[in-house]
């Protein structure tokens, strides 16, 4: 498993898959990595060891491996981990799109396809759940601002008209 990775990054699969307990004979290789990935990114993001990476991973949704919405420093996992911020508290919303590669390098096509399933997630025409829940809760964005603040309309609205 994994004979064609550098030794450096094989040695960081097998100890992540020591760590959680991941058999390599009854789990695909793509998607080991795929877990190692979310592992990876989201908790340099966090900037602690996030435990939980399944609950970032979309399955097998096109384009997207992994999808993390942090609010303050706190990755939401489900629609009801919103009920934990304050009513006063400031927002830093980050969501954090993941797309991971066996091959050496990205083929055009498939960074393509994770540019358009991102704009589409965020424009809400694919739902991936729960992250599709989390990011449509009037609590969240609606009563918060997100969407209201002018200048991340606009982004979101130059993004969307740019790639169609």
């Amino acid at each position: 498993m994994f004979e064609s990775m550098d030794i450096g990054l094989k040695a960081s699969i097998i100890s992540f898959m020591k760590k959680f307990g991941i058999d390599e004979t009854s789990t695909e290789e793509s998607k080991i990595f795929e877990d190692f990935a979310n592992y990876v990114v989201i908790s340099d993001v966090i900037r602690g060891e996030y435990q939980v990476f399944n609950n970032v991973s979309t399955g097998y949704s096109r384009g997207i491996d992994g999808i993390a919405i942090i609010v303050n420093g706190r990755v939401m996992n489900e629609p009801q981990d919103l009920e934990r911020l304050g009513d006063d508290e400031k927002l830093k919303v980050e969501i954090i799109f993941i797309q991971s590669t066996l091959r050496s390098s990205f083929e055009s096509q498939k960074f393509s396809s994770f540019v358009d399933s991102a704009i589409s997630f965020l424009s809400g025409n694919l739902k991936i759940e729960p992250f599709s829940e989390i990011v449509k809760q009037q609590y969240l964005f609606e009563r918060r601002g997100f969407y209201s603040s002018p200048k991340t309309k606009k982004l979101i609205e130059s993004i969307i008209s740019h790639r169609m």
